[in-house]
Parts: C-alpha cells; structure tokens; sequence
C-alpha cells in the first residue's frame, strides 16, 4: 500500500494547484472538496499534538469530515462518479470508532490525552510494504517466500544495530532488534583521497590476481568505510553515557570481527570461485525468467518475474549456506552480514549493465556549456516550476540534514534565508500550521538558468540512455558559468561572509536535490 503516495496526491498543494490551473479551476471543484476534506481527516488521524479532551476543535471537524461523505455518498449518481461502498464503509468506520473511543476514554479518564497518530495503522503498512518488497514485490505471498522475507528483514535488522546513523539521534525500534542509533559527527568533512590508495596497496598482489568481476566486487568493500568499520566513534557525554559506551565497545567489537572476517574472504580462493559461481546462477535465473511465448505484454512479465527471481533467490539463504560450507566459523551474525554484503554486491555488479562503458561520456561533462535560450513558462508552469524552486530552499533550509549537520549552518541558513520568504499558514480545523516559501527574484532567474541548462543536457538521452541523469548531474555539478551565478547571488544576498568551500557544498546540495525533485 502506497501511503506516501496517497498522501502527497490528497494533500493541500494539489488542491491549490488545480485551483490556480484555468483549465481545472472550473471542472475540479469537487475533485478539490474531496482533496479538501481527504486530508483534513489525514491531517487529524496523523496529527502527534494531543486531544485532552472532547472541546478540541479536531474532534468536530472530523464530525464534519463524516457528515461531509455521508452527503456526497447520497447524492452520487453512480458507483463510479465515487469512492468504493468498501472505502466508504471503512472510512466512515474508522472516523466513528476513533470518535467513540476517544469519549469514552475522556469520560472514564478526563485527565487523560490521547495522541492520534499513534491510533494510525501506518507502521504496520509499512512494515508489511517493506517485507512484501524483499519477497519480490509478489501480489501471491506464500507462506515459504514470506518467511524468506522476514529472515532477510531480520538480517537488515541486525545489520542496522551495528551502524551509526548519519542522520538521527537516539531513536525507538521496539520489535525490530534493536533499541540505539547513536548519531555520528558529520561535521567533520574528510578527504578519502588520502586512505584510499593505501587501503588498496595493502592487498594489490591479491587484487591483481584476481578476475575483474571479483576484484570489482572486493575493491568495493574495500574502500566502504562503513562495511570495513572505520568510522571513528563519536565522544558522547549523556544521562546514558554508560549504556552508549557499552552500545559503542559492542559495535567496535563487531566491526573489528567482520574486518577480520572479510579479510580472510579476500585471500581464499573457494570464495572467490564462489562469487563466480553466484554470477552465473544469477545469469541462469535471469535467463529461465524470459518467456517462451512473445505476446504483446511479454516484455512487462519479463520484467516482473526478473524482479521477483533475484529476490527470492537472495532470500532463498542457498548462497549463505554455500557460503558457510567454505567459511565454518562460530560467530554466525556476523558470516551472515558479510556474506550478504558479498551477494549483494555479486547482484548489483551482474546486472549493472553498460554503465562502464558510458562513464568516460558522464566524467567528461563540459564545464563550459551555457544554455543557447533561457526558457519561458506560461502561468500554470510557471507556478508548478515555483513550487519545485519552493521545495528545494525549503529542504535546504529545514530538511536536508547533511546540511543541518555542517558546522556554519546557521550562517548558510542565514544566506538562504534572505533568498526568500516564509509564509506560516496556520490551519484551524485541523490546529497545524504549514510553511509557504516565496521565493526571491534572483534565486527564480538562477533556477531558469538551471532548468534550461537542464534541457539541453538531456539532448543525450539516446546516446547514453538510462545513465543520462548521471551525465546531467555531473554536468551542473562542473558547470563554471552556474557554479559562478550561484555563489554571486549567494554573496550579494547579505553581509555575512562565507567563504568558497561552504558556497561550493551549498551548491552541490541544491543540485542534488534538485535532481531528486
């Protein structure tokens, strides 16, 4: 179940876009009462600002939210001008048993609070989204494959205690295996440059004997820093610094068993025998899953039974049981990690097509490229395009956390700031706020200046088909011109100094946001 997607398709922006659009402004009324009143009952079911009691101003627009499709489900003229009678039943259901259940919990407890998401279904959707995808996507789950599932979501499970996230502190995952994500010090910025050729040195004869897949496939692991756990471990000082320090000792301890681990992997022969042995398995099943009949939707089962084959075989656990023939070691969570880091890497690397061949095209991007016309939108694109501008300061400014992270964010914050500014729009229905970016008239001309680079840059999309976006990335990364305008418009916006390195690291984060938009 798509909850992200159905959020984001009934929510307030799409309501206002198809009001602003003259060509759906008149025919799309009902379509935006529908959005209207579909997200404010998400807005309230997902609101984590708790009821403390029956005079909430929530409680009555959910009154008015089931009213509301109570109405519009009687006056319909036919089953397909609305929602399913299941939809409706269960969302009239859900609206009446939340309103019951939070008075009567009031009336026996009218001290009591009661935070709406938590009532929400959404983690189990997402946890059985999650396992339906490592079972291959397959709308037919036996009982078998999604026991493979879950082994292989255990397995992430366990790997994930053992990695420092980049991103969160101290979080909850109760059922999931593990408690801790310790956050890491990204402010530090360190160059790789100077580990890299050392930590390949260290084992060039072996390399060098090897078959260029294998070698690919250990030289990979080689330079992860993460996989081969060379990641310094942060000085902490918290209420819980003892149970961190023993979370951390155990981490240490875990990486420094799967470095020794690997190791021993890189100089045995068998292994590397094997992981040939995993390609051409991978190539046989990609083979078996093409059809033998070629009718007009062969292509898309093709597809389809390529995606679910792998994944079964991945979770299948045939490759670790070869594996531990080889390697008969006691510490079991941890030959199950490294070898699953092996097969993966077997996968991505067997099926990573023609990617080596396009990579000189995608390097050599031309840092002086300037676009030959800038371009211009009618009002409808133009708003559209003034969103994607919206969004991407609005992640750089709130969002993005490898820039929170930075040690003079506040002063980047402080030049993106005077870029544009914040509109709060507080919604009383549903007692949220939401934030509304107006954007400045130089940061506008910048993003055309972007967007009709962009345009011709995708004039390559024959030549290097699937890898183009990799191309257009490094492009705009390189591109002088670009670079230049950006860090003029940066500068000027403010007094505050900031120097070219910081200027550069903007840039390159509104780039790769842009390229996610």
């Amino acid at each position: 179940m798509r909850v992200d997607l159905a959020e984001h398709t009934l929510s307030k922006d799409v309501e206002n876009a198809m009001k602003v659009i003259d060509e759906l402004k008149e025919i799309s009324a009902g379509n935006r009462e529908f959005i209207h009143y579909s997200y404010l009952y998400r807005q309230i079911f997902h609101s984590k600002k708790p009821l403390e009691s029956l005079d909430d101003s929530r409680l009555h627009t959910l009154k008015n939210v089931h009213d509301w499709f109570v109405i519009r489900d009687k006056q319909k003229t036919s089953k397909i001008n609305w929602i399913s009678p299941q939809c409706q039943f269960d969302l009239l259901l859900s609206i009446q048993g939340f309103l019951g259940m939070v008075k009567e919990i009031f009336t026996l407890y009218p001290n009591s609070t009661v935070e709406p998401h938590r009532i929400s279904q959404d983690m189990l959707e997402g946890l059985f989204g999650t396992i339906r995808q490592l079972g291959g996507d397959s709308s037919t789950q036996t009982l078998k494959g999604y026991g493979h599932a879950l082994n292989k979501f255990q397995v992430t499970a366990k790997m994930t205690s053992e990695i420092k996230s980049f991103y969160y502190g101290e979080s909850s995952h109760n059922g999931m295996e593990f408690d801790h994500l310790t956050r890491y010090d990204c402010r530090t910025k360190k160059l790789k440059d100077n580990n890299t050729i050392p930590t390949l040195l260290n084992h060039v004869t072996r390399l060098s004997n090897m078959f260029p897949f294998t070698r690919r496939i250990f030289e990979s692991l080689l330079l992860d820093d993460l996989f081969m756990g060379k990641i310094e471990t942060p000085a902490l000082s918290f209420s819980n610094e003892n149970e961190i320090n023993q979370q951390n000792q155990k981490i240490s301890f875990l990486q420094e068993e799967r470095q020794q681990l690997f190791i021993l992997c890189l100089y045995n022969d068998d292994i590397a025998s094997m992981l040939e042995k995993w390609k051409n398995d991978i190539k046989n099943i990609a083979l078996k899953s093409i059809l033998k009949r070629k009718g007009n939707l062969w292509m898309t089962t093709w597809v389809s039974h390529l995606e679910i084959s792998p994944n079964n075989y991945l979770c299948s656990g045939v490759w670790y049981l070869e594996f531990q023939k080889i390697i008969s070691q006691n510490h079991s969570i941890t030959q199950r990690l490294v070898a699953y880091f092996l097969v993966r890497k077997v996968i991505d690397e067997t099926f990573r097509g023609n990617f080596y061949e396009n990579r000189n095209v995608q390097e050599h991007a031309d840092p002086t490229l300037i676009p030959r016309k800038i371009i211009t939108l009618n009002q409808a694109e133009s708003q559209k395009f003034s969103y994607i501008i919206g969004w991407v300061l609005f992640k750089l400014l709130k969002r993005d956390y490898a820039m929170n992270s930075h040690p003079k964010f506040w002063v980047m914050h402080t030049l993106l700031e005077s870029l544009c500014e914040e509109k709060v729009e507080y919604i009383i229905e549903t007692r949220s706020q939401t934030t509304n970016i107006i954007l400045g008239p130089e940061f506008t001309r910048f993003m055309y200046y972007l967007e009709s680079l962009v345009i011709n840059l995708f004039k390559k999309h024959n030549e290097l088909g699937p890898n183009i976006l990799h191309y257009v990335k490094n492009s705009l990364l390189s591109n002088s011109s670009l670079n230049q305008m950006f860090i003029t418009i940066l500068k000027s916006s403010t007094d505050v100094e900031l120097g070219d390195e910081e200027c550069g690291f903007i840039y390159e984060r509104c780039i790769t946001i842009y390229m996610r938009s």
